[in-house]
């Protein structure tokens, strides 16, 4: 799916319930379930304004099958995490900042996902971009300076988009 800012004249026919997000810049899919191999790591991350360091998730086979991090942003998460239901564990979305207009300081503490080069990966509800988990929970890790490859071309190198 895309989030350009836009809802058609056709998209307020046909599907109630449409939002839009401002400023917009996504382009996203859900995986094929099962599928999400490897680890997503971030230095500090924050949780309802708490501060995680050294988040890591590992995923197999579409699942979260580790959670680890330090800091009191991870014991609250962690704790969410843990109280939510069936479907919380689940790789739920790849979304790719495409706003070139959208820049944060390298030294930010706010992240988005629409700065050109972005890279957002998770768990959990995914029906917004596609997919079939309706689990209520989501947790969503915006990634900078990553490096995506697609077919074996970059798509996505030290954080610049290169479409």
């Amino acid at each position: 799916g895309v989030s350009d800012g836009i809802i058609s004249a056709d998209d307020a026919k046909t599907t109630a319930g449409q939002s839009v997000y401002l400023p917009a810049g996504e382009v996203y899919v859900a995986p094929v379930p099962g599928t999400a191999e490897g680890k997503v790591v971030r230095a500090k991350e924050y949780f309802n304004g708490k501060e995680i360091n050294n988040l890591v998730m590992t995923f197999s086979a579409g699942k979260l099958t580790s959670l680890t991090g330090s800091g009191p942003g991870f014991d609250l998460m962690k704790a969410s995490y843990d109280a939510a239901g069936e479907g919380k564990d689940l790789f739920a979305v790849v979304d790719f900042g495409i706003n070139p207009n959208v820049k944060l300081p390298s030294n930010s503490s706010v992240a988005t996902w629409v700065p050109a080069g972005t890279v957002t990966v998770g768990v959990g509800n995914n029906v917004w971009a596609g997919g079939d988990n309706k689990t209520t929970y989501g947790y969503f890790v915006s990634l900078s300076g990553t490096n995506v490859m697609l077919d074996g071309k970059a798509v996505v190198e030290a954080g610049q988009l290169k479409l």
